[in-house]
């Protein structure tokens, strides 16, 4: 069985690593292969942490790899969205 996690965060997020993250060890223990593509990467959450604001540049392109990688994803058995596909955006896109 295959899964594709697309989380919010990488692995520095908190919410993220709370909602998928501790699973993924039982998952891979169990047979389960899991590909994690998250849509805003550790860079992002290291800008956020610290104070700072991210270009809306670094997120523009954020969205555009995430719609690559939904398009190109080679038919996973399960996709575990954790929160939305794509936030922020108005709900007529998650649809």
């Amino acid at each position: 069985m295959t899964v594709l996690a697309l989380t919010r965060y990488g692995t520095l997020g908190a919410s993220s690593r709370v909602r998928f993250g501790q699973f993924v060890p039982a998952l891979a223990e169990a047979g389960v292969r899991v590909a994690v593509a998250p849509l805003l990467d550790d860079d992002y959450v290291r800008l956020v942490n610290a104070g700072r604001r991210p270009r809306m540049a670094a997120i523009v392109a954020a969205y555009g790899r995430r719609l690559v990688r939904l398009v190109a994803s080679h038919r996973p058995d399960v996709i575990w969205l954790e929160k939305e596909l794509f936030p922020f955006a108005p709900g007529l896109v998650e649809r």
